[in-house]
This record gives structure tokens, C-alpha cells and sequence, in this order.
């Protein structure tokens, strides 16, 4: 999943008429991670990012980039936005800037 949505970050960025079609295929999936109870603290169900193999947690949804990707689509077609909130996401997540590293790490082959 990782690596498809770095790849859904790059056609953001490289061919925004894409962005409509990215999005449309990545918010159902955002919504599978969301609480409906309203009465609820944290509305984002962490628990199911993650699989357990006994003690072992194991990463099943790279919930960042998921949300990279979406707000890169978001970005690519609001420009005047742009700037603020790639600085956002430099801030919290800088690894996404720098692919070429990414893909130096095993656990995100």
C-alpha cells in the first residue's frame, strides 16, 4: 500500500487531472479508518492499521501516506493552498519528500 500511494503522490503532483479520479479511489478506503459515533475521543480507528501476529504488531495501513495522498490530490487542485499544508506535511512527515530514501528501508519494500 505504501508504495502506491507514493506512487498516487507523484501523479497528484504530475498530472492533477488525475486528482479527481485519485481521490474518488482513496476516501473509501480512508473511511474504513473512521469512527461513525460522534460521542467517540478519537475518531480514527488506529487498531485496524495495525495486525498482530502474538505480540508482534505488523503495519497493514500506512495511515500518513494514506492521508498524503489525499491531501496531495486535495493540494494539486486547490494551488493557493499548496504551500501551507506541504509545509504541514513536511513537518510531521518529511519522509515523504524524500523517496529515495524511503525505498533504502526493508520494511517498505
Amino acid at each position: 500500500m505504501l508504495k502506491l500511494y507514493n506512487e498516487f503522490i507523484c501523479l497528484s503532483r504530475e498530472r492533477t487531472f488525475l486528482c479527481e479520479n485519485i481521490f474518488e479511489i482513496l476516501l473509501p478506503q480512508l473511511l474504513k479508518y473512521f469512527e461513525d459515533d460522534d460521542s467517540v475521543s478519537c475518531p480514527i480507528k488506529f487498531d485496524l492499521c495495525f495486525e498482530y501476529s502474538g505480540a508482534t504488531p505488523h503495519l497493514m495501513e500506512p495511515f500518513p501516506y494514506l492521508l498524503a495522498a489525499i491531501c496531495s490530490c486535495y493540494i494539486a487542485q486547490h494551488e493557493s493552498l499548496g504551500s501551507f499544508f506541504f509545509f504541514f506535511l513536511f513537518l510531521f512527515f518529511p519522509d515523504l519528500f524524500f523517496q529515495d530514501k524511503i525505498n533504502q528501508y526493508s520494511y517498505f519494500r
